[in-house]
């Protein structure tokens, strides 16, 4: 099993934009994570295809089947 400190937030809706999900974010009392957030810009697919994930994943620099 990977344990792992540092995390990315997969934000992916018609409004999860680049510069909306960060205001959201702060809104809402969640700390941005410090590797970043994957939104409706990062990818060309959203949610429930595996595209969002697999950026989560390549900048937490862990291979894809080890995430949950």
């Amino acid at each position: 099993m990977i344990f792992f400190h540092d995390w990315v937030l997969i934000y992916h809706s018609y409004k999860a934009s680049r510069s909306y999900t960060p205001r959201a974010l702060e809104k809402a009392g969640v700390t941005v994570p410090q590797l970043g957030i994957i939104t409706a810009n990062d990818v060309a697919h959203g949610k429930p295809d595996p595209a969002p994930y697999l950026a989560g994943a390549a900048i937490c620099k862990v291979e894809a089947q080890h995430c949950t």
